[in-house]
Order: C-alpha cells, then structure tokens, then sequence
C-alpha cells in the first residue's frame, strides 16, 4: 500500500510510517502471523485511530513500534518502522532504548499491572525522567509533582507518596499518562485507555489526552475497539482485522462513506438512540462469528466467513488494499 506524503493543513509531515509490517509468534504448533503486512503513517501532530476487535493485532502492532514484542516467542520478520528517517527496526537495543519512552512512549491498556506495587507513585514517575533527563533526584521530584498536576491530579505531592494500590483506576491511568509524557514524547501510543473506567471519567481521561497532544505538540496513536472514542479524538482512521488493514481513511469518510463490510459492521454495533418495533428498546447489534484463529487462515479474505456480501471468489483469493478516494484505502472484492 502506497500511503500520501504530503503535508496537510491540519499535520504537517509524516512523523512515522509503518511498510508493510509482519510480526509472528513461533510455537512447536504453528505459526501466529499476528501482524500480517501492514502500512500506515502518523503526520505530525495528528491523532490516527487504529480500531479492531480484541485479538486483531492492534496491540501487537504498538508492541512492535516500541521493539517491546516478547522474544521468544515473537519476532518482527518483515517491514520497515521510518521515525524520522530512521529505521527503528535497524537500531541497535542501546539506540532504541533512548527513543522508547523518550521520543516515543506508550500508555499499556492496564494501569495496575503496569505499575509497580512496590513502589511509590513518586518513584516510578521519577525513574523515567530520571533515566532520560539526567535530573538530580529533587529536580525530578519537583517535576514529577508538576506533571501529576499537568495530568489533572487532585493533591499531587500527596498522590507522590502513596502506592499504587491506594489510587482509583482513573487516578491510576492518569499517572501512566504522566509517566508516558514525562520527556514530552514526539509520539504517544494510547492502547485502549479508557478500558474498565467508567463513562464520566473516561471522558476527562479522553479530554486530558487531546489537551496534552495540543499542548506537547504530539502525535497520538489511539488504539481502541470503540469507534465511538474515534470520532471524539482522531483525524485518520484504520480499521485492522485478522492481522490485515482492511479500511484506511479520515474520520469524515469513516463514518459517511464507510465501504468495507467490517467497518459496516463495527458502525452497527455503536449504541442507537430511540426505540424499535412496539416501543421497544433497540437491541445492540452484533457481527456475527468471531475473528479467526491466526493458526488457521484461510487463502481468501479473512472476513468472508462473517461476511454477508462474500461471493465464491471472496474464500479464494485476498483482495488487495487498493485506493479509492482521497485519502480511502480499502481492502474488499466488492468495492
């Protein structure tokens, strides 16, 4: 897939682009091609929601932007990652290291097993900067204090000393936000950071992030199931199945002129207003089936099985991601 390179209006510059991206997972079973071919790109200061089902392979494509996949039993095979004209996947472990959490840093999906409960919330905050920022240990506690306040933290010099465990969830992910934007990354990957909070602090969560990426200048890539989250933050959508991008376009299009079955079927599962038939509550719609087993592709399009428009050549042959519109990648036989 051949993604645009100009600038726009609203970015700038591609700050990041994935070429056609494959990590797999050996076992003495088979092999799991969780990442299957992707590309992408992130402008500079834009928002780019990557959406999809639990275990499409949205999380192992952030995983495999940070060189954080698990190895054994994981492997980047194919691919190249260009952050400003570098190859991460070229770099050295050291060279990555002082981008990983510097340049780029990442917020994992959950905050309580992501931090460590032995320490304090000070002290692990205090580490990152740390680690990059060479401060002496009373400049790093004075701006770890500042970004508890920056993140929306009542009483941040308290909060400093107390542990993880004594914190809400919404405090929490507040603090993995600030651990993530404590050396004012160029890019940050937000992997699904509203999961188990609840919808009123889901939104500040939601609103805090947006008000950083303006205030820091950044780029976010937004990783969630819920288009409904998309279409509050991001400017550039793809929609990720079976280890495969199946739809790339912006958040106007996504939602007016959606054309792959999956983003149809994502679009039907959002919650509706009103009442059906006799009064009725409007039932959640589901797609049907489940998102395949990487062990157990078939040749075809990976979504003909849960497909309502798939025809005979569907299961034979995969359809290509091809250019539609400006900018509108999609990847079905149909279209």
């Amino acid at each position: 897939m051949s993604l645009p390179l100009e600038p726009t209006k609203k970015t700038g510059n591609a700050l990041i682009r994935i070429e056609g991206l494959k990590t797999a997972f050996f076992t003495h079973k088979a092999t799991i091609r969780a990442v299957d071919g992707i590309s992408l790109q992130i402008q500079e200061g834009q928002t780019l929601g990557l959406v999809g089902e639990s275990g499409c392979g949205k999380t192992v494509t952030a995983l495999s932007i940070m060189r954080l996949v698990p190895s054994p039993p994981g492997k980047i095979i194919e691919g190249r990652i260009i952050y400003k004209d570098r190859d991460l996947l070229q770099l050295s472990q050291e060279e990555m290291r002082r981008i990983r959490g510097n340049q780029i840093s990442m917020i994992f999906q959950e905050p309580m097993s992501s931090l460590n409960p032995l320490f304090t919330i000070g002290a692990q905050i205090g580490e990152a900067i740390e680690t990059h920022q060479k401060l002496r240990k009373r400049q790093s506690r004075e701006k770890t204090i500042e970004l508890l306040n920056l993140v929306g933290m009542a009483s941040p010099e308290q909060r400093f000393r107390e542990y993880p465990h004594q914190l809400s969830g919404g405090m929490r992910q507040r603090v993995m936000i600030a651990m993530a934007i404590s050396c004012e990354p160029e890019l940050l990957i937000a992997d699904e950071p509203t999961t188990a909070l609840d919808v009123t602090i889901q939104a500040q969560i939601l609103e805090l992030l947006e008000n950083l990426r303006q205030r820091l200048k950044m780029s976010i890539l937004l990783i969630t199931h819920d288009l409904g989250i998309i279409a509050e933050m991001a400017e550039m959508v793809a929609i990720m199945y079976g280890g495969k991008i199946v739809e790339y376009t912006d958040i106007g299009k996504i939602f007016t002129n959606p054309q792959h079955p999956y983003t149809l079927g994502l679009l039907h599962c959002l919650p509706q207003m009103g009442t059906g038939e006799k009064g009725r509550k409007k039932r959640l719609a589901t797609i049907p089936g489940v998102v395949p087993s990487f062990t157990e592709l078939t040749p075809g399009c990976r979504f003909a099985e849960r497909c309502s428009r798939a025809m005979e050549h569907c299961y034979q042959e995969e359809p290509a991601l091809k250019e539609i519109g400006k900018p509108h990648w999609v990847s079905c036989w149909k279209v």
